[in-house]
């Protein structure tokens, strides 16, 4: 802060240069805002591929660790601890990002936390992000951006602390926050100014999305390091599992099965002996591929054994099996709309196992409830989803299968549950712009158009609004009737009526009651008498 007196020249002067700044951040292009809600749902989905490729690694440590779990437990334990780490910095990230839409866009937690970015009225907004990142601070510590800042560097210290210490030069995280930061005058910056100070909420969401990607990508770079620390060549043959690993547990009727024999632990010199009633072709890395005649349909097993010879010579044999379900050729079909659940409406799902009935086949919810269904709006689907519970986030769909009198499990899928999102306030399909006077007396209403991509039937019901309209020189509001919902009361037609050329008219505080029952604000309409 300057510690002499300003001049009235110089206070009128910084006044100006405020409301200059003001001006350019209110008149943000739409180009610029659609580009970033553009990167933002890419950032989305690049942390659900990272989410899956996190599962994968895991399910490798896991397979590790039931197999030699002397020798992986103390890498095993520290790669929980690295998705500990994650998983709790995520979370973090996660809820800064529900905050701050919900404070700048006026709205609850919980639609912040399901609401796309395209549909955030206020993304914009930079008055209230720079307040909540920034505060009544010059470099940001009275904002939420330092403590962010210093939890990400705490867990970089930890990750960091899970390799061995001659391992730690070769490890770059990323997530830099000692950067060199410098402003458009290139003046000096630390990193919370550099990337919060007077930034749109577009902008600081996108940016909160790209920060959960680089600590998923720290945790993957981690726990592959733990993973490749674990060095094959010292497990000992001190037990031996045999394992078949079929290609695919649903056989056509006709076709073969086929599955992979292995050992954990084999030696190029000693192949094993698979013996049983099948086929067999010897693969490199002691990999035998078993090849099995399918001749009736259902749940069939196969019992065969691997020989091989042990440390002292002797053969040693070890019993395998291997169950499979024969079907006849069939298709499958996924989720008639996409992998989201909406509140309040119902939710078609098609649901089919290959080789299995219909009337066979069993569908259980975590969340909410599922039944058998028809529609002919919707023939592909034969169930559908309803009675949706608010703040659950996800549920999981669990499909079973009755297979020649076994209840066999045929896997689970998991859906987002997400509130309808805000409907789209029209009059005579407008929103904005020039209408003449007939046509907008005729229109006689406000109504709430769904957005382009959402498919599902249902609706939203206006409960109130204001139309305003300046005339000579005054404002005049004019409120609706809540027994007429969503119509012109007698008063605004007339006031329509004797509207001159290049009257306006706004329609604000428009309110509507979606599916789910909750209040939404919705978009106000802005027209000009033609």
């Amino acid at each position: 802060m300057a510690s002499y007196k300003e001049t009235p020249r110089q206070k009128m002067i910084a006044m100006m240069y405020l409301v200059l700044t003001a001006l350019l951040a209110l008149n943000v292009s739409k180009e610029i805002l659609d580009a970033f809600t553009v990167v933002n749902d890419s950032l989305e989905s690049t942390n659900v591929i990272l989410n899956n490729k996190s599962e994968d690694i895991f399910n490798d440590f896991r397979s590790a660790y039931q197999l030699y779990p002397e020798k992986v437990k103390p890498y095993w334990e520290k790669a929980q601890k690295a998705r500990e780490f994650s998983n709790e910095l995520t979370e973090y990230i996660k809820k800064i990002k529900v905050e701050i839409i919900a404070k700048t866009d006026g709205i609850t937690l919980e639609e912040a936390d399901t609401i796309n970015l395209r549909f955030v009225e206020s993304r914009d907004n930079f008055d209230i992000p720079t307040t909540y990142f920034i505060g009544q601070s010059q470099d940001g510590s009275a904002g939420k951006s330092r403590e962010l800042r210093l939890k990400i560097e705490e867990f970089k210290k930890k990750m960091m602390e899970l390799i061995d210490p001659d391992q730690r030069q070769m490890v770059k995280l990323g997530l830099e926050t000692d950067g060199n930061y410098y402003d458009r005058d290139g003046l000096k910056q630390n990193w919370e100014m550099h990337y919060f100070y007077n930034t749109i909420l577009a902008a600081d969401v996108s940016l909160l999305n790209k920060l959960i990607a680089d600590v998923r990508n720290a945790e993957i770079d981690i726990v592959s390091r733990l993973l490749n620390a674990i060095s094959a060549t010292d497990y000992k043959f001190e037990k031996v599992y045999a394992t078949a690993v079929p290609k695919s547990n649903y056989v056509l009727l006709g076709s073969d099965f086929e599955a992979d024999v292995f050992v954990s632990a084999y030696d190029t010199k000693n192949t094993p002996e698979v013996t049983g009633p099948f086929r067999k072709e010897i693969k490199q890395n002691g990999i035998v591929t078993i090849k099995a005649p399918t001749t009736k349909e259902g749940l069939q097993k196969i019992v065969g054994s691997v020989n091989l010879k042990g440390p002292d010579g002797k053969t040693v044999s070890h019993r395998i099996e291997a169950e499979f379900v024969v079907a006849k050729p069939t298709g499958t079909v996924a989720a008639t709309k996409m992998n989201v659940l909406y509140i309040g409406v119902d939710n078609p799902v098609s649901i089919s196992a290959p080789g299995v009935p219909d009337r066979d086949i069993i569908a259980e919810i975590s969340a909410g409830k599922i039944e058998r269904w028809t529609s002919p709006e919707e023939p592909l689907a034969n169930f559908r989803v309803y009675n949706l519970p608010l703040n659950t986030g996800k549920a999981y769909i669990t499909v079973k299968a009755n297979v020649d009198g076994k209840i066999v499990d045929m896997g689970k899928t998991e859906y987002r549950i997400k509130s309808v999102p805000n409907f789209l306030a029209t009059i005579d399909k407008r929103t904005q712009g020039l209408i003449d006077k007939p046509v907008l007396k005729l229109a006689g209403a406000i109504y709430a158009t769904p957005p382009q991509e959402f498919e599902f039937k249902t609706k939203f019901d206006i409960k109130s609004f204001e139309m305003v309209t300046l005339k000579a020189g005054n404002y005049k509001i004019i409120r609706s009737d809540p027994d007429k919902k969503g119509r012109f009361t007698q008063e605004m037609l007339v006031e329509i009526d004797a509207a001159k050329k290049s009257q306006k008219f706004w329609f604000e505080n428009i309110i509507a009651i979606g599916p789910d029952g909750k209040e939404r604000d919705l978009n106000t309409i802005s027209l000009t008498i033609r």
